[in-house]
């Protein structure tokens, strides 16, 4: 009965701590960038609003780029003079502050290099010079934060944790009863 209930308490304690385990679902790169990056920024299809971000991980390093994303204007108020080029020469137009942690911006950064090698489709015999930049169909919804894409997960994370509560209760309620 004691190693039962020893049990029951740590499946309780570990549903209890998911709870607060970094989201991995944020991860996901692609649905950040379309949501958050594509009304001002291509990948390969030349600048916008903001500039074109091909290559960007070759041409700064990520830490200033994690910095830039999550608030462009601090660097800029700052004096970075890599950042200050890149708001003058895209028309002083101020890139909004995203409220994304580290790894999100990361995952935004891995998606960005991915599709920055594949941009362009070269098709034998032809010059580079001619390759054509390949379109990505996206949808916008600038009106949702990057976490509330995220809560049918956070709900299967709290009925898990609710399911497995009952069951330890259940073991408890059961196992104590003789």
């Amino acid at each position: 009965m004691g190693l039962l209930l020893k049990h029951s308490v740590l499946l309780i304690l570990t549903g209890f701590f998911s709870l607060f385990a970094p989201d991995t679902f944020s991860q996901d790169g692609e649905l950040l960038f379309t949501q958050n990056c594509t009304a001002c920024h291509t990948i390969g299809g030349g600048p916008l609003v903001g500039p074109d971000l091909k290559g960007v991980s070759e041409k700064y390093e990520k830490d200033w780029i994690i910095k830039f994303i999550k608030s462009s204007q601090s660097l800029i108020k700052a004096g970075d003079e890599k950042a200050v080029a890149v708001f003058q020469q895209y028309n002083m137009v101020p890139m909004p502050d995203f409220p994304f942690n580290e790894d999100e911006v990361r995952a935004i950064l891995t998606y960005i290099k991915s599709k920055s090698t594949s941009a362009v489709t070269a098709v034998a015999g032809q010059p580079a010079e001619t390759v054509k930049p390949i379109q990505t169909e996206t949808t916008l919804k600038p009106d949702k934060k990057p976490s509330e894409y995220y809560r049918p997960y956070k709900r299967l994370m709290f009925w898990s944790f609710t399911l497995a509560l009952f069951a330890a209760l259940f073991l408890i309620f059961y196992t104590t009863r003789s």
